[in-house]
């Protein structure tokens, strides 16, 4: 009888603790699902009389407290209060479960938050570093504990120094570029040190730009900056080296679609090479190379795009840019032969592409000096002057200045005269069109026409002295002024910006490379040298630091 009763009266206790440990739990999600603060404490409260030993109530309640202490920040007696209670749960929790990683997390920065206003006995640096050894995949824990350590940076000792670099590493490695930036921006808050960043930085281009980037943006190390960029075009040119390589070998195995990606991606990081090692006074990147590595890039890209849609169209942007790079006396037998092969240069009126193919055919007759060639094509051309529209006006302009060269070439300059009259009458700006009427004038010996030339060109060449009115120049947006000139020369401009608080820190280009990279000093950017090629250059500002307003730029002998 007594075992019998023992029995029901065992059994009677587990139902009642089964019951209050749902209950308890019950509670508990009850308080989670809450917004009301004050409900939510009230139940979490009850959820603990019932099961004191729930480490995520405890842990729970301590949060509800470390917000009332941040929110009531005034209120001296209540923030205290508050904060001592979140200690005392925190403290808890961590007790209830020592290898819960957030326990230790909430209490380090519930220690850290009081800290500012009265002493803690509890290092928050070692609460840190304990929830950082129990989470392997937690970054936000990661960054906060670097954070802490790099607001103390001066006090550390060279262990923690180094545990926070791993911290920092650590959030890079999870989330990348954001990660980087979150990096980045506490490094610039508390420590400045290019040496510590220099040694979190991952090494690749990609890291190596946002870094150039926050530090142009903040006017920070000039010379950090250029290092920066200068060694991420090197890689950034090593990846391009790889990436040819790589398509090379897909389209031997006929893996197109492969082969374009890694060309494209090729060509991508050639472009983006604008040779700042020049301002480092390094030789890093071997300019021939890299021009010979996007001719074949080029002629790669070529070669795919025509043989996935046998259409010179898709491969127009290319094949401008390929034939853009060489030079005249550049033989283009390959490529010309891959074109003709596929019936792509045939030229007849009603064909596909006609303007195209004449357009192209033109341009390889004349850098292969078959200039009798282009001028028994120049009736058709004629005929082309008559009817297109302006979608093709610039290759129409191009072509008549080719027909014009070629007569030029054997001596028949009346008749060059006629074909750069109407590339002029649709393009009366064009340098290179009036050029060559100068020097057709000038073996006909006409002043005349000679002065009135010299009067056009004079209108359109880069003068002593450009003003601007009003033109800003917004940060990290590139703006860009064309520059005519006659013939190739080295010339120097000085670059006026309108004044203002700081000084502004300006990116100058001319032609695709970097010429320049300085702060302006009083509202000036003087002696930048520009080697001029005959014809149009580019020349493009990018402000780094601040929005500008350009004024003036002043030309003169160097």
């Amino acid at each position: 009888m007594m075992k019998r009763m023992t029995l029901l009266v065992g059994i009677g206790l587990l139902i009642a603790l089964n019951f209050y440990v749902y209950w308890s739990v019950h509670l508990y999600y009850k308080a989670e699902n809450t917004t009301d603060r004050a409900k939510k404490v009230s139940l979490l409260h009850r959820s603990r009389q019932m099961v004191p030993l729930n480490d995520k109530v405890t842990y729970e309640l301590g949060k509800v407290y470390f917000d009332r202490g941040v929110t009531e920040v005034a209120n001296e007696a209540q923030r205290n209060e508050n904060l001592e209670r979140s200690l005392e749960h925190f403290i808890q929790s961590v007790r209830l479960n020592p290898g819960n990683y957030a326990s230790h997390f909430r209490l380090a920065q519930a220690l850290s938050y009081q800290n500012y206003f009265q002493q803690v006995q509890i290092d928050p640096i070692d609460q840190y570093k304990k929830a950082a050894v129990l989470t392997t995949f937690d970054e936000q824990i990661y960054f906060e504990m670097a954070r802490i350590l790099m607001q103390n940076w001066e006090d550390l000792s060279r262990e923690d120094k180094e545990y926070a670099v791993d911290m920092m590493k650590n959030v890079i490695g999870v989330k990348k570029q954001q990660g980087l930036r979150d990096v980045i921006q506490v490094w610039g808050t508390y420590i400045n040190d290019y040496s510590v960043m220099n040694e979190i930085l991952p090494q690749n281009p990609e890291s190596f730009r946002i870094y150039a980037d926050y530090l142009g943006a903040r006017s920070l190390s000039l010379t950090e900056r250029l290092d920066k960029l200068a060694r991420a075009e090197t890689m950034e040119f090593s990846q391009a080296k790889q990436f040819f390589n790589r398509g090379q070998r897909e389209a031997r195995l006929y893996h197109m679609k492969t082969a374009l990606n890694h060309l494209s991606s090729s060509l991508s990081r050639l472009e983006r090479i604008k040779f700042y090692q020049e301002l480092i006074k390094e030789k890093w990147i071997d300019e021939q190379e890299h021009t010979d590595i996007k001719k074949s890039v080029l002629l790669g890209l070529i070669k795919l795009k025509i043989q996935r849609t046998g259409t010179l169209k898709d491969a127009e942007s290319h094949l401008k840019a390929y034939l853009g790079l060489e030079q005249e006396e550049i033989p283009t037998e390959e490529l010309e032969t891959y074109l003709e092969d596929r019936g792509l240069l045939e030229v007849k009126p009603g064909i596909s592409e006609h303007v195209l193919r004449m357009y192209f055919k033109l341009i390889f007759d004349f850098k292969q000096h078959r200039y009798r060639e282009v001028i028994r094509q120049s009736v058709q051309v004629e005929n082309l002057f008559f009817s297109l529209t302006s979608e093709y006006r610039e290759e129409l302009v191009r072509m008549l200045q080719i027909v014009g060269d070629s007569y030029q070439r054997i001596d028949f300059v009346y008749d060059a005269g006629e074909f750069y009259q109407k590339a002029l009458e649709r393009d009366p700006r064009n340098i290179y069109t009036l050029l060559k009427m100068r020097e057709n004038y000038v073996r006909l010996n006409d002043e005349d026409e000679i002065t009135e030339i010299d009067r056009k060109l004079s209108d359109i060449v880069m003068p002593e002295e450009m003003i601007f009115d009003q033109i800003e120049i917004q940060k990290d947006k590139t703006f860009q002024i064309p520059l005519l000139f006659t013939e190739e020369s080295t010339l120097s401009i000085d670059i006026e910006f309108e004044p203002q608080a700081i000084d502004p820190l300006v990116a100058v280009f001319f032609n695709g490379k970097v010429v320049d990279e300085q702060y302006s000093d009083e509202g000036w950017v003087s002696d930048l040298e520009l080697p001029a090629k005959r014809g149009k250059n580019i020349l493009e500002l990018k402000p780094l630091n601040s929005d500008v307003r350009i004024t003036k730029i002043l030309k003169r002998q160097p």
